[in-house]
């Protein structure tokens, strides 16, 4: 694709980064949308091509297998309701602010969440690329973090706290399910909030303003 001469080399990259990055949305929504509606082993990739409105070259370009169009990346949309929390100076420390994130965050998202969450469950393909996913979420968020601190932060409890949260996260979603969903969505985000009570998360409160500038202030 050629480069819009009317934009600055910058933001024209920038925009053919947003770009790929819509399109690799809308091809894991797809997938994910058809699996629920079908099963897993009855969505062919050129299945997801047809649904997405792109081709199966596209598709290929974007992920090595089926199993990796499962993934639902939501970490922008979550950071960035995590920074608003976190900035906010009413809310006491970082674990209410946490709690506070996760109650805010829009049904929509956690329908996203608990439809990959039960797909996960049925298909050890998609668990295996959902496990590796979070990982490597957890490890760029860790990595943006110390990066940003100058090493202020120590690596391995910000990684531990992480992944702690992460699993806090994924227990939430597995006592609402088995409580056949009562509540609904908005019972699920308290789940999660509810769940962070047994972090103790205070040795990261002096921290705050630099946790919020992961998203407010990248650069």
């Amino acid at each position: 694709m050629t480069a819009n001469p009317a934009l600055p080399d910058g933001q024209s990259t920038g925009l053919r980064e947003a770009q790929k990055a819509q399109r690799r949305t809308a091809i894991s929504r797809a997938a994910v949308r058809l699996a629920a509606e079908r099963g897993y082993h009855q969505v062919t990739v050129a299945d997801i091509a047809a649904e997405a409105g792109v081709s199966r070259r596209t598709i290929s370009n974007y992920f090595p297998s089926k199993a990796d169009c499962f993934v639902l990346d939501e970490e922008d949309q979550l950071l960035d309701h995590l920074a608003a929390e976190l900035a906010n100076g009413d809310l006491g420390g970082t674990r209410e602010r946490l709690a506070a994130a996760f109650r805010s965050m829009p049904d929509s998202f956690w329908a996203d969440c608990l439809t990959l969450y039960e797909l996960q469950l049925d298909e050890p393909e998609i668990a295996a690329v959902t496990a590796r996913n979070e990982r490597l979420k957890c490890r760029r968020i860790v990595a943006e973090i110390i990066e940003l601190s100058d090493g202020r932060i120590d690596r391995l409890r910000m990684a531990a706290t992480v992944t702690a949260v992460a699993s806090c996260l994924n227990a939430a979603m597995e006592h609402w399910l088995q409580s056949d969903g009562r509540g609904g969505v908005r019972a699920l985000a308290g789940h999660v909030a509810d769940s962070l009570s047994i972090l103790d998360l205070s040795w990261l409160d002096p921290h705050l303003g630099l946790l919020h500038k992961l998203r407010a202030d990248p650069s």
